[in-house]
């Protein structure tokens, strides 16, 4: 893994975003530009600002160190049984399915900075929930470490709202554990001081009505219905898109658990429809729109959102989009692991909604699909492990 990430890594140089941040320096009137014109995100920018004005190879390395991270931890949180070789290269194999080149979209080291870094921050938060879930020790040391990351990982949107999501969902399920109750107050806490942070900065105002003019005129006009369902169709056709493969490979393991299992026909028929709908969708010719892989059809706007085939793709969109959480549902029944997998599945996807309150929802490109890809991940390595489990146990 580390071979592959020096080689990736080798050619890549600084770009777009990442030059306009090595111009900057962090001075108080840095802070007061961004925060008041720009951004919340003084955290994340401020470390940005700093490796843009290192050596670019040290980028380079911390990002490699980044990237194993994230991989470590989706393995300690979905597959953390007996250290075999197999499992490791099946949990990297899955991760290194998420369109690398993605994390390029505005700069490498921006982009990396501002997408992925935030939910590596947030790792440990959600290592320490698995953690009381399971009704382990929570030592005091990993308690404040992972509270003094969400601080940083938080810093960013979808990061938030990923992290505000695993939160609740953990809460609700450890009740009557009253050894935890302090430190779940302070993530509370964090929690809901970045959201005021983020919602009271008139950067974030500023910046928002700058990129309606720049990148979607026709925002102000939409109703929250028509936020939805723009979010909801690029959403689901990123998930069927030539581009993801994540999402294909879930769809492929739950057929062959289809097979396997005895499940009602609905199981089975629902994930033949995924299937089919994925095969057809590597083909089509506009991403934005899924049942233009039928008809033909245009980019959804706000001028033709009202057209028949437009609200035919908004229904087949929402389809795909609770297809894990009823599959899932029907796979795993009433249990712990069916609530802790939906609710990864929910705040990946819920990172991901966000994006229909901004105008960027299409300017943005792939990068917003990270925190979704991420929950994806987590969904594929579950589902190969049980799939190795159950060969195991019908050998025996």
């Amino acid at each position: 893994m580390i071979s592959c990430l020096i080689l990736i890594h080798w050619h890549v140089g600084m770009s777009n975003d990442d030059l306009f941040f090595a111009k900057q320096s962090l001075s108080l009137d840095f802070f007061k530009q961004r925060y008041g014109e720009w951004s919340s995100r003084l955290i994340t920018e401020s470390i940005l600002v700093m490796f843009m004005h290192m050596p670019f190879v040290l980028w380079k390395i911390i990002n490699s160190i980044m990237i194993c991270g994230c991989i470590k931890g989706l393995e300690y949180l979905f597959w953390n049984d007996e250290k075999k070789f197999i499992n490791n290269f099946i949990v990297i194999l899955l991760c290194f399915l998420y369109p690398i080149q993605e994390l390029n979209n505005a700069g490498w080291g921006a982009t990396t900075i501002n997408y992925l870094w935030p939910m590596v921050f947030c790792l440990p938060s959600f290592i320490a929930d698995k953690k009381v879930i399971e009704k382990r020790k929570l030592g005091k040391k990993f308690q404040i470490f992972s509270i003094v990351t969400l601080i940083i990982g938080t810093d960013v949107e979808f990061a938030w709202t990923f992290s505000f999501i695993m939160t609740i969902m953990t809460f609700l399920l450890i009740r009557n554990q009253k050894d935890v109750l302090l430190y779940y107050f302070c993530k509370f806490f964090i929690l809901l001081i970045a959201f005021f942070k983020i919602v009271l900065c008139p950067g974030n105002g500023a910046r928002f009505f700058s990129e309606v003019s720049n990148w979607f005129p026709d925002f102000l006009t939409l109703s929250i219905f028509d936020k939805i369902y723009l979010g909801t169709v690029s959403t689901a056709s990123y998930l069927l898109g030539r581009s993801n493969l994540i999402f294909g490979v879930i769809v492929i393991l739950f057929l062959y658990l289809s097979i396997k299992t005895v499940k009602p026909h609905f199981f089975k028929g629902y994930v033949v429809m995924l299937l089919i709908l994925k095969i057809v969708s590597i083909n089509a010719e506009n991403q934005n729109n899924i049942w233009s892989v039928l008809h033909g059809g245009t980019r959804i706007t706000i001028m033709n959102a009202t057209g028949l085939s437009n609200y035919l793709s908004f229904i087949l969109s929402g389809l795909v989009l609770i297809s894990i959480i009823v599959l899932i549902w029907i796979l795993y029944g009433k249990c712990r692991k069916t609530y802790y997998m939906l609710s990864w599945y929910l705040a990946g996807l819920g990172a991901r909604m966000i994006m229909i309150f901004s105008p960027t929802l299409y300017a943005s490109s792939f990068r917003t699909f990270l925190p979704l890809d991420i929950s994806l991940m987590g969904i594929a390595i579950v589902l190969c492990r049980d799939i190795i489990f159950f060969e195991k146990r019908n050998e025996t």
